[in-house]
């Protein structure tokens, strides 16, 4: 097995456009806890080794044990990839990060400016609260040593990926 998704939630707090979160016609609820943890085990009993992925459809830190569920991966000897859209980066959940050793946190920055956010979010989160606790948590991941490595994704517009705006763009972004 390459590679485990486990979706611990299928609600998310945005209603991106880019995003088929819209259209789906499922009832919006969390995982079971016990049924995560034993997918987890059976993964590892199958001998799993690469990083579980918690994401899919939803956003992982609207789960309400997601901690809990960290920590039972790792109890079994797993490791987790945890990618999320960014809104939930509060003091609280930030420490809970490190307390528990997410070990990789992909961050979907892809909407970095306020506009592109305000168009394509769908959320009543100002931008600036946003990038407020984005910007704590990449702080926190560089003064801190442990875990997690931290990526961030940023989307070029793809028409324009190869135009020297675009990637001044995108590269203005990331140096931020």
């Amino acid at each position: 097995i390459m590679e485990a998704f486990v979706e611990l939630i299928n609600a998310c707090n945005f209603r991106c456009t880019f995003c088929p979160q819209t259209t789906l016609k499922r009832k919006q609820r969390p995982m079971d806890f016990e049924l995560a943890t034993k997918i987890v085990g059976d993964l590892a009993d199958m001998g799993h080794h690469h990083p579980i992925r918690v994401h899919l459809l939803g956003e992982p830190l609207l789960y309400p044990r997601f901690f809990d569920f960290v920590e039972a991966v790792h109890d079994k000897g797993q490791r987790i990839f945890l990618l999320t859209n960014g809104s939930r980066f509060t003091e609280e959940t930030i420490e809970g990060i490190f307390r528990v050793g997410v070990d990789e946190l992909l961050i979907s920055l892809n909407t970095p400016e306020e506009k592109l956010y305000n168009e394509q979010r769908g959320t009543s989160m100002p931008y600036d609260k946003y990038m407020d606790g984005i910007g704590r948590m990449v702080h926190e991941s560089v003064v801190r040593t442990a875990p997690p490595k931290l990526t961030i994704n940023v989307l070029y517009d793809q028409p324009k990926k190869d135009h020297p705006e675009e990637i001044a763009r995108v590269n203005l972004v990331v140096n931020e």
